[in-house]
């Protein structure tokens, strides 16, 4: 049984490079050869899992080096579990130190297996050499590493944005120091509390387009309101353990009790026993699983009374994210007729609010059928009114796919309707407002849009595409004409903006240019043979430095000196 098996046509590996057919299934086969023959799949399955719970459990609370580490077990986990899912507890005794050196090369193949599905489907993206018994394996396409460096950086933005708003814990460290971490008493309940506000800031944070339209979105089994409360005190619950595991010096709980878990869930989030058992089964890999085991921060086990997972995981991983994910491959019809209507007017309706949220006039939906019938809607008209210029347009196309969690996922967005087909709506959209027809209907929609409207001036237009995740993965040319950029990092951006659309236009530009990110060489055998493949490396993050404009007068100061010597809108240049 190969985990993540590839499959691939002779056409489309010859795309892949000069690199021959044979040598790369002739690579591919003693990967897998490789793969199969771990002595971790010969051991007791749930004591595997066990001690690899407890071991990157303890690797999270050691700091930065060890959570590397612990990451990279998980990693390998992902690879390992649907087979030791489906395992018992007979086989060998676990050896520890066997099991964790298998973890970590199986997280070598997790991310060679990657390198393969890359290359196959978009060819160009990496290249592949073969000289005796070595393998290289590099970046080809820079949209690539680019991406997995701005996805790290923008969580890390957000994060360092959560705590400068005062996530302050020395509260409740002082309630748990030297307490119990299991009963009744008061000091659990004030100090759950507090983390529950702590997860609902957190969880604001994530893919959770929904929880505006909550109420009234049904997903397949329950409402999504039920989801966001079993999810928003499952967070506060993994929040509890991490932080009395850093004030006790100990490690996180990470096996919890299957009925005690649901009863838990139930009695503090009111949601009714049927639910709750409904949401963990989508939240918890489990052997019914149909996907693959990246997509669930719970592990189920039919050989354990209790679920494992590592609070880390539960804190970090999106989980929103992955529970729409779920949903959409078990029923994708009646996903799309149901959910993604709602997530795309989220979406747009989000985006909106942070234009208007730093000063700008904002439009949503805005059609030009009026002009050409077959020309497709704007999905954010957003106009900032500038005195020495008139008005600066971004004509914007939004979309919101789900965040991507591995290759496959990424890949997508070369399907028909992904992100090919927004950079076709732009250049439809530019040619249409480029049109006489067009022309005029802008002029009269960005008068319409300003309660004190220009009598004079210029409109200058800039298209925009803002995605989910993507930041121009795998549309490195494209993404260089038409500038692509995902939501959280624009309202990183716009934030800093103060509303001054120079500031923005450069920044675009910059986000760009500048995360070109350096990358390192990892080595690993496999069947023989010495591979070194690329993967990122550790950068500096990128921060908008903060801009002084509306807020400030700025704004009002330009316009009043250029105006005094002599400037006019008619020719501001």
């Amino acid at each position: 049984m190969v985990p993540m098996a590839l499959r691939s046509t002779a056409d489309e590996v010859g795309k892949a490079g000069e690199v021959s057919l044979k040598e790369i299934k002739k690579f591919e086969l003693a990967l897998d050869r490789e793969m199969q023959s771990r002595d971790i799949f010969k051991m007791s399955a749930t004591s595997v899992l066990r001690n690899a719970f407890g071991v990157i459990s303890v690797l999270d609370s050691q700091g930065v080096e060890k959570n590397a580490f612990a990451a990279t077990l998980r990693r390998g986990l992902d690879v390992a579990l649907p087979i030791l899912i489906k395992g018992d507890g007979s086989g060998r005794e676990v050896d520890v130190g066997k099991a964790l050196d298998d973890l970590k090369f199986l997280s070598r193949y997790y991310l060679l297996r990657e390198c393969l599905y890359y290359s196959y489907t978009s060819p160009g993206s990496f290249s592949w050499s073969f000289e005796g018994n070595r393998v290289v394996i590099e970046f080809a396409d820079p949209s690539i590493p680019r991406q997995f460096s701005q996805g790290w950086n923008v969580e890390l933005l957000d994060l360092i944005e959560l705590h400068r708003q005062g996530a302050d814990n020395s509260e409740i460290e002082d309630l748990l120091r030297g307490k119990e971490e299991f009963d009744d008493s008061e000091h659990i309940s004030k100090a759950f509390e507090s983390t529950l506000a702590e997860a609902k800031a957190r969880a604001s944070l994530k893919f959770d387009l929904l929880d505006a339209v909550g109420a009234d979105t049904f997903l397949k089994g329950y409402a999504y309101e039920s989801f966001r409360q079993v999810y928003e005190y499952l967070l506060a619950k993994a929040l509890y353990h991490r932080h009395f595991a850093r004030v006790n010096s100990t490690w996180p709980a990470f096996q919890f009790p299957k009925e005690g878990l649901v009863r838990e869930l139930a009695i503090g989030t009111g949601v009714a026993e049927s639910d709750v058992r409904a949401i963990l089964g989508d939240l918890a890999y489990s052997p019914g699983a149909k996907h693959q085991p990246m997509y669930f921060s719970i592990v189920d086990h039919p050989g354990l009374s209790e679920f494992l997972m590592t609070v880390e995981s539960v804190i970090g991983d999106d989980i929103p994210a992955q529970l729409l994910r779920v949903q959409a491959a078990r029923d994708p019809s009646w996903f799309l007729s149901h959910i993604s209507n709602p997530l795309g007017d989220q979406f747009v309706d989000r985006l909106a609010s942070l234009f208007e949220a730093v000063g700008f006039l904002v439009q949503k939906n805005v059609s030009l059928a009026s002009i050409d019938p077959k020309a497709p809607d704007v999905d954010l008209l957003v106009v900032s009114r500038e005195e020495t210029l008139g008005y600066f347009v971004f004509a914007i196309e939004a979309k919101a796919t789900l965040p991507a969690y591995w290759a496959k996922d990424y890949l997508r967005a070369l399907n028909k309707g992904g992100l090919s087909k927004a950079f076709d709506q732009v250049a439809s959209v530019v040619k249409v407002l480029g049109s006489d027809g067009g022309s005029q209907l802008l002029v009269e929609r960005v008068l319409s849009m300003d309660p004190e409207p220009l009598d004079d001036g210029r409109i200058a237009l800039k298209s925009l595409i803002v995605t989910s995740q993507n930041s121009g993965m795998f549309f490195e040319q494209e993404s260089s004409k038409v500038p692509i950029i995902d939501h959280r990092t624009l309202k990183q951006l716009l934030r800093a903006s103060d509303g001054d659309v120079v500031y923005i236009s450069k920044m675009l530009q910059s986000v760009r240019d500048s995360r070109n990110p350096e990358v390192s060489k990892v080595k690993v055998e496999v069947g023989g043979l010495l591979v070194a493949y690329e993967v990122v490396a550790g950068s500096d993050p990128m921060f908008f430095p903060p801009n002084e404009w509306k807020s400030t007068g700025v704004d009002a100061e330009v316009a009043r000196s250029f105006f005094e010597g002599g400037g006019s809108r008619q020719n501001p240049f």
